[in-house]
């Protein structure tokens, strides 16, 4: 499974996906501003997203996203960017 940005992005829409969804854990695709890692971003525990130590950012014990209606990544208070109420990705 993929991770696309939704319109609602800061970045805005992308037909191409960010991230790849491999068991519990998101890693950065080609298509990515940084391109392909070998090391997940992010770790999927109990529909919340947390970033990994593999992160730009490092790791975080708060989670950064919530998964919504099962796809819907909504960025979380604790982004550095702020909580949004609006997914900014969709995974298909």
């Amino acid at each position: 499974m993929k991770m696309y940005r939704t319109m609602h992005h800061p970045e805005g829409l992308s037909t191409f996906p960010e991230y790849e969804l491999r068991g519990q854990f998101l890693f950065t695709t080609q298509q990515a501003g940084i391109g392909s890692s070998p090391l997940p971003f992010f770790q999927i525990k109990k529909n919340r997203v947390y970033p990994t130590p593999h992160h730009p950012e490092g790791r975080s014990s708060f989670h950064w996203f919530e998964m919504r209606k099962g796809n819907a990544l909504i960025p979380s208070l604790h982004h550095p960017g702020g909580g949004e109420c609006h997914p900014w990705y969709k995974i298909k």
